[in-house]
């Protein structure tokens, strides 16, 4: 630590010069940061849910969809149709057929019978539906009810749409299916499900989302006929989603900058102090987000919580580093001296303190959670450029600045060598006296209630669930998750699972599973009948279509009875109604796809019920058929990730003081001062859970993160406190009475300074709208008081008790010696 007090004191412009030159390029880094705040992002990749999701984007195009819903009175007029007719060649023309896979609405199917009746009548001429259309309007066709009449193509073509939907297999697979229909059974609504291209990244997808907004708003709602288009699904939530946390993050942040500098302000008392601070947390904050971009670590929900960890924890260290410059400037008269001695001494506690927490957030590198990994890795890099940063640009630039009011001759001591020096008779002294004197005087009793309220807060902690719906954590008001709610009360629940099955999909035993499958999750209250869709399904309802087999026939007897003969089936709907293959049945084949919807699980009890479920139906119809079969979507997703989340919590949270307790053994050489220290650690992450369970609140990404904040901020107050006070104890010199009350009042005003100021910082970001951002900015502004109070009250408290019988100061042994003094006659 002398290396670096010394080149303060003796090189402080070559520090402030080096600090800029290393940190420039790594700035530079800022520009390659890729944001990735959707809630697919926070998702696992090790779990076999996930796993199953890429193979299904690789088979099938994957299952990230946009929808549009059209509302209309006039669905079946035919201005309506000819757009809905028209559709996939505008969009591919104005929103650019390499953002998406494919596009289905209701007229789809009708749209294709279209095309085949048109190319039997007049051959190749028939290029495409918009042919048709030019050719026909304003022409006499033949009545397709009566051909012996003619009436308008245009009353012919609408005609034909409601005979089209009127046929029971086209109106199950376009109205009945819920949560996939695509039109309502009112016939004022019309879903448009567009396939997203699943290789897209974020700024592709962002970019696909505005697309497909400005298209469909333009191409239905200025048109002749009255619509209104509402736009949801995957990329325009994400999209929304990533811009209220950028513009949520930067606003709150900005507010809680200018909370802070006023705190500071009303404790330093000198507009440079607030301001040096600052500029540290800034470069610190760049050198975190440098980094990121350089090493490709994404921009995410939790990524969010960096800020304010730098902020939290720099803060901290830099007020302690400045307080105790103040206090050696007040008795050495020299800045020079009073940066190295205040390096020399602080740098060490905060030395100490990163180690502690540099292995808080190391913990987070065996969390399931790549986002929580990422985060630990990068909170750990936060915490080596804090630490270095404290103890070499801040003290430079306070000894900078001493020089320059020398140099302009003011004679004028600053506010801060008054408000912390030794001896003070302010109103925060004499607070800090009597919390000292309640820890000495009454230590056993502070102990007892520390003990009992930990207590009650871990037993809370079984009290603690997750949030089942992941949509839950995003801000209500944003439209595009409005318009998916009302989008479910029109077709039902949207939450898609799917099965993906691979082998010999087209066996007729496989084909039965199937069926099976469909009917055994919708005999449950989590499904319905009419929400999954399958290819066994598809061919079933063809085959009672074309006759091959009564209606009402058991699947066993409607499915076909061999291969080769689902082969010609596939082969006569890819004819009638299109190709199927990247929809329900792979290109090769080899593989199917079960698509599951429902509505999103109210509890965590049902969210793992309809798990069961899919996973037991699963079970009983494939596991003994030479198949494989995978579950994936929402429902296993959520299950995987938020039932994690307990775990996780616990587990990192038990490693983390486990691995900080054996390192403040080891950096004070002591069991006794490293366990002692530990109380504080303990208290900060009891509170936290005590808090979550009596406010019922529900675990989140981000709930999870506070324990690292408090390990990372908490901490550091103890260890503050207890280097100071093994810095001042002395045996047979300064009684450990002495030792506390000097540690407490010199000590404590800082921390008390730090923790009003980031308390405050956090209390502003418990404002956001996401529930998961205000709940962590409430819950790490109550535990910072808590990790607070235990530092001053809690840890002198055991101090005490463990130093009983310590050697008494030679100054008392004298006093006690003077009586028996013997004097000359």
């Amino acid at each position: 630590m002398k290396f670096f007090a010394s080149l303060c004191r003796d090189h402080a412009w070559l520090v402030v010069l080096a600090c800029i030159a290393v940190t420039v390029p790594v700035a530079a880094g800022m520009g390659f940061i890729q944001v990735k705040a959707g809630q697919k992002d926070l998702i696992p990749t090790k779990y076999e849910a996930s796993r199953t999701i890429k193979d299904v984007d690789r088979l099938f195009g994957g299952i990230n969809t946009e929808v549009p819903m059209v509302e209309s009175e006039y669905l079946l007029s035919y201005p309506m149709i000819k757009k809905f007719l028209l559709l996939e060649d505008k969009m591919a023309d104005e929103v650019g057929e390499e953002y998406y896979v494919s596009v289905e609405h209701f007229l789809s199917g009708f749209a294709r019978n279209m095309m085949n009746e048109a190319r039997k009548q007049y051959g190749p001429m028939v290029k495409d539906i918009s042919t048709i259309i030019r050719f026909g309007e304003g022409t006499m066709v033949p009545d397709p009810s009566d051909p012996g009449k003619t009436l308008p193509f245009e009353e012919v073509l609408e005609k034909g749409v409601q005979q089209y939907l009127a046929n029971p297999v086209a109106r199950r697979w376009t109205v009945e299916k819920e949560g996939s229909a695509l039109l309502s059974r009112d016939n004022r609504y019309a879903a448009i499900w567009i396939k997203v291209n699943p290789d897209l990244n974020t700024e592709e997808s962002r970019e696909a989302a505005r697309r497909f907004e400005d298209f469909f708003h333009s191409y239905f709602e200025d048109g002749e006929v009255p619509a209104t288009v509402t736009v949801t699904g995957d990329p325009s939530i994400d999209r929304d989603l990533e811009s209220y946390v950028m513009q949520s993050t930067w606003l709150l942040a900005l507010i809680a900058v200018l909370v802070l500098m006023a705190l500071l302000y009303l404790t330093f008392q000198r507009l440079t102090d607030i301001f040096l601070p600052l500029l540290v947390i800034v470069v610190s904050a760049v050198w975190i987000y440098g980094l990121m971009g350089w090493l490709h670590i994404p921009y995410t929900m939790v990524s969010a919580v960096l800020g304010p960890l730098v902020l939290g924890i720099s803060l901290g260290n830099l007020v302690y580093m400045m307080s105790r410059f103040y206090e050696e400037f007040g008795i050495r008269r020299d800045q020079r001296e009073a940066a190295y001695r205040a390096v020399v001494t602080v740098g060490v506690a905060i030395f100490l303190a990163c180690i502690t927490t540099f292995f808080g957030f190391a913990s987070f590198g065996f969390s399931d959670f790549d986002a929580l990994q990422q985060f630990g890795f990068m909170g750990a890099a936060g915490i080596a450029v804090c630490f270095v940063l404290s103890v070499t640009l801040l003290p430079a630039l306070m000894v900078l600045r001493e020089n320059r009011r020398l140099r302009r001759g003011s004679s004028r001591v600053p506010r801060g060598v008054a408000i912390f020096a030794a001896g003070g008779t302010s109103r925060y002294d004499r607070l800090m006296e009597r919390i000292s004197g309640i820890s000495q005087d009454r230590p056993r009793a502070v102990v007892a209630i520390y003990v009992l309220l930990v207590l009650a807060c871990v037993l809370g902690t079984f009290r603690l669930t997750t949030t089942p719906d992941l949509r839950a954590l995003a801000p209500q008001d944003i439209s595009s998750l409005q318009a998916q709610y009302r989008q479910e009360r029109v077709f039902g629940g949207m939450q898609q699972d799917v099965l993906l099955i691979t082998g010999d999909v087209l066996d007729p035993q496989v084909l039965l599973a199937m069926r099976r499958f469909q009917e055994e999750v919708a005999s449950t209250p989590y499904f319905t009948p009419n929400g999954s869709s399958s290819i066994a399904e598809l061919i079933q309802d063809f085959r009672t279509e074309m006759g091959k087999v009564e209606p009402g026939a058991e699947s066993a007897a409607a499915l076909p009875a061999t291969p080769e003969e689902a082969e010609e089936d596939l082969a006569s709907i890819a004819r009638l109604f299109g190709p199927q293959e990247g929809n329900l049945i792979s290109a090769d084949h080899r593989a199917a796809l079960i698509s599951i919807f429902s509505e999103g699980a109210r509890d965590n009890r049902e969210m793992m019920e309809k798990d069961r479920v899919l996973r037991e139906a699963a079970e009983k119809c494939f596991g003994a058929l030479d198949v494989g079969y995978r579950l994936g979507g929402i429902t296993p997703m959520t299950v995987a990730m938020l039932g994690n989340l307990v775990p996780t919590q616990i587990r990192t949270a038990i490693l983390a003081l486990l691995l900080s307790g054996l390192v403040l053994v080891v950096i004070f050489r002591s069991l006794t001062y490293g366990l002692a220290t530990l109380t504080v650690l303990i208290a900060g992450v009891a509170a936290e859970l005590g808090f979550l369970a009596l406010m019922g609140w529900t675990l989140d990404m981000m709930t999870v993160l506070v324990a690292s904040m408090i390990i990372g901020m908490g901490i550091d107050y103890g260890i503050h406190v207890t280097h100071r006070f093994l810095e001042e104890y002395s045996p047979h010199e300064v009684s450990v009475a002495e030792a506390l009350d000097i540690s407490v009042v010199r000590v404590g005003k800082p921390l008390l300074a730090s923790v009003v100021s980031t308390g405050g910082a956090f209390l502003i970001i418990s404002l956001s709208k996401m529930a998961p951002i205000r709940r962590f900015g409430l819950i790490t502004a109550v535990s910072l008081a808590v990790s607070l109070a235990a530092s001053l009250l809690v840890l002198p408290s055991v101090i005490t008790l463990i130093t009983r019988g310590k050697p008494q100061p030679r100054a008392e042994w004298e006093e006690e010696a003077e009586p028996e003094a013997v004097t000359p006659a």
